[in-house]
């Protein structure tokens, strides 16, 4: 079974940055009989429990329970991979030991929640790919599974220059140039006066990831680095996961996904074709 979960603002993404999603370009060429995807949360996440709950329901109700060996993929961008982190801890509590976790820059902004800092023992194999903090790009968004809780497991990560947007596979999307001025700057302001923030602004934990003399408080990736960082990302991801067999020989990091014809509300499982 595989299952994706997309990022933050997701629910109103065009057709256009739908497809260009490594979320769904995964499922879309993985050979697995059993693949869902869910949309990501609002901008404020309040209804993430909804997409946590909808896709352990669909981890449990397929067998997940009885058998704790079978093979469970999970691959997510931004809060939806930190949600797979989640759910690669809950797998934990049920002895479901057998995880490959695929994360696109998880981040540390759902503080209602128990996501785990680290990548739980549960997962056998992960690949993180994280936007390199001089990028400037989400200065205050901290990272969520950077490192591993356990040494047994096959830990791939990778730091690239570009954009949040463009660690989902989308080159400056999602509004990235209006972070150029708003929330990240004065949530590091106040950090940096020595306030203390909590809740969905800065995350869970604060930026001590990004904390960086020498890095900019706004994105200063262009166009031209996100196009470049796209192609890093899909070499290093698609590479790793053909080793590993989530992804068949053939498949190619440069096909976009098919036309998304399911739900764009948060907590609907859509079954991805065959």
């Amino acid at each position: 079974m595989i299952i994706g979960i997309e990022g933050t603002g997701s629910q109103g993404w065009t057709q256009f940055e739908l497809r260009q999603s490594f979320v769904r370009r995964i499922l879309a060429q993985s050979n697995d009989p059993e693949k869902y995807y869910l949309i990501g949360p609002n901008t404020a996440a309040t209804d993430g429990y909804k997409i946590v709950n909808a896709a352990w329901k669909t981890m449990t109700g397929g067998g997940f329970r009885s058998i704790a060996t079978s093979r469970l993929v999970l691959v997510g961008y931004s809060r939806g991979a930190a949600y797979c982190l989640l759910l690669c801890k809950k797998a934990a509590d049920v002895g479901h030991s057998n995880i490959t976790l695929i994360l696109f820059d998880a981040v540390a902004r759902q503080g209602d929640m128990d996501i785990p800092d680290k990548v739980p023992a549960s997962a056998g194999f992960c690949v993180h790919v994280m936007r390199d903090p001089r990028s400037g790009s989400r200065y205050a968004f901290s990272n969520v599974g950077r490192h591993v809780a356990s040494g047994q497991t096959t830990y791939r990560k990778k730091l690239v220059y570009g954009s949040h947007s463009a660690m989902g596979g989308i080159p400056w999307g999602e509004g990235e140039a209006t972070w150029k001025e708003t929330a990240g700057n004065a949530a590091m302001n106040a950090i940096n006066a020595g306030m203390t923030l909590t809740g969905q602004t800065i995350g869970v934990g604060g930026p001590s990831d990004r904390q960086h003399l020498n890095v900019s408080r706004q994105s200063i990736a262009t166009f031209e680095d996100d196009q470049k960082a796209v192609e890093d990302i899909g070499r290093f991801v698609w590479q790793e996961l053909k080793g590993a067999k989530v992804l068949p020989a053939g498949a190619n990091y440069k096909n976009v996904a098919p036309v998304f014809q399911g739900s764009l509300i948060a907590g609907i499982v859509n079954k991805v074709p065959k």
